[in-house]
C-alpha cells in the first residue's frame, strides 16, 4: 500500500504509541478555540465551539463578515455521513475562481468531494469501532472497509496520523496532536495533491486550535 508522507515511527515511540481507542478518549471533540481554512488561494481565520454527542460531532464556527456556520460529522458501524453546509459552501466559494492555478485545485477538490465526506466519517468510525475496521502492520494501524478503502494510521506517544488517497490525484490527512493533561488539543484535516513535495501546499485544510478541552 502506498503511503505519502508516512512517518516511520523508532522502536521505543512505538513501545509508547496512543492506540486507536486512546485517540478517541484524548480527541477534544468537545472544546471551543480558534480554526483556520485554507483552500486555492484563500484563508479564512474563525472562533469555532464543537459538542461530540452519541457519533456525532456538531461545530458552530463563527466567522468574520459571515457570522455563524455549522458543521457537522455523523457515523455510525454501517452508515457513516458528513453533513452541515459550512465546507459545502466553503468549496463553491474556492469554485469561484475562474483561471490560475486557484481553478485547477477547485476542480481538483470538487471532484474527490465525495470521497472526502466518505473518508472523514469512515476515520471517526474507526476510532469508535476499531475492533471492525483495522489491523496491526509494522507502522501503526491500517483500517478497510467493505468497498476496500484503506485508512493508514501513524500512532506516536502524543499524535496520531490518518492518511487516505482520495484519488489517483489526492491524498487527504488528518492529524490530531498536542497532547496535553486534559487532551490533545489541536485537530487539521489537509488535502494534497500528489506527488507531495516540500513545498506543496494543501488544496484544502481545516484546522483547530482549543483553549479548552472536554473529553468524552
Amino acid at each position: 500500500m502506498l503511503c505519502w508522507g508516512c512517518a516511520q515511527i523508532g522502536t521505543s515511540d512505538k513501545a509508547n504509541s496512543l492506540t486507536l481507542q486512546q485517540v478517541h478518549e484524548l480527541s477534544c471533540l468537545s472544546s471551543f478555540g480558534k480554526g483556520r481554512l485554507t483552500g486555492p488561494q484563500r484563508k479564512v481565520v474563525f472562533e469555532y465551539e464543537s459538542v461530540y454527542q452519541n457519533n456525532h460531532w456538531k461545530m458552530a464556527l463563527m466567522l468574520p463578515v459571515h457570522g455563524q456556520e455549522l458543521l457537522g460529522f455523523r457515523w455510525r458501524l454501517l452508515k457513516k455521513k458528513v453533513g452541515g453546509q459550512f465546507i459545502g459552501r466553503a468549496i463553491e466559494n474556492f469554485k469561484t475562481i475562474s483561471s490560475g492555478e486557484g481553478a485547477r485545485e477547485a476542480k481538483l477538490l470538487k471532484q474527490s468531494w465525495k470521497p472526502l465526506e466518505r473518508s472523514v466519517a469512515l476515520v471517526f468510525a474507526s476510532l469508535e469501532f476499531p475492533e471492525e475496521f483495522c489491523q496491526s502492520s509494522k507502522e501503526g494501524r491500517v483500517c478497510r472497509e467493505e468497498s476496500g478503502q484503506e485508512i493508514f494510521w501513524n500512532l506516536g506517544p502524543a499524535q496520531a496520523t490518518a492518511t487516505v488517497l482520495l484519488s489517483e490525484r489526492l491524498q487527504m490527512q488528518l492529524r490530531f496532536y498536542d497532547k496535553q493533561k486534559d487532551g490533545l488539543r489541536r485537530f487539521e484535516l489537509f488535502v494534497h495533491e500528489l506527488p507531495k513535495g516540500p513545498h506543496s501546499r494543501p488544496t484544502l485544510g481545516l484546522e483547530l486550535f482549543a483553549n479548552s478541552c472536554e473529553l468524552p
